[in-house]
């Protein structure tokens, strides 16, 4: 699948100045506040989350190495270590959060599920486990088999 690189930007550059100003106008001023800017923007760091998963690579660590650094350094004018790029991700959460809000479409009554195994303990500890007892119980993965909950999400 094919994108247009240049039209995802647009569309991620006009959320940050509706989101900025929204925040602007929302929340409380501080008295002292920084006004340093960064390497990236946050429609640049937007922009290198969201191509993320239109790309062929399975990791990020790999995307960013080789797919922004390499292929798409032209694009940036100054690109921080991958790093620093990940210590700065938790300023994403909740753009990222009111963007994808934003773009839900409607309710279809289509939902996907998925689950994951919470281990309570190593398989060979079960029957001296205490914490979780009467709770926990064996299960199966694709991984194999453990010991513990498993946590579903719709």
């Amino acid at each position: 699948m094919s994108i247009d690189i240049t039209a995802l930007y647009v569309c991620l550059a006009d959320f940050c100045k509706l989101y900025h100003a929204c925040l602007k106008h929302h929340c409380l001023p501080r008295q002292y506040q920084r006004h340093r800017e960064g390497y990236l923007s946050l429609e640049e760091m937007l922009f290198i989350e969201v191509y993320f998963h239109f790309s062929p690579y399975k990791d990020f660590k790999h995307y960013y190495l080789y797919g922004i650094c390499l292929e798409h350094r032209d694009k940036f004018a100054k690109l921080p270590c991958y790093q620093r790029f990940v210590a700065l991700k938790k300023k994403m959460l909740m753009p990222l959060t009111i963007l994808l809000h934003c773009l839900k479409g409607e309710q279809t009554g289509l939902y996907f599920a998925d689950s994951t195994s919470l281990k309570a303990c190593h398989n060979q500890r079960i029957f001296n486990h205490k914490v979780f007892q009467g709770l926990a119980q064996r299960g199966k993965t694709t991984m194999g088999w453990f010991f513990g909950l498993k946590l579903h999400l719709a």
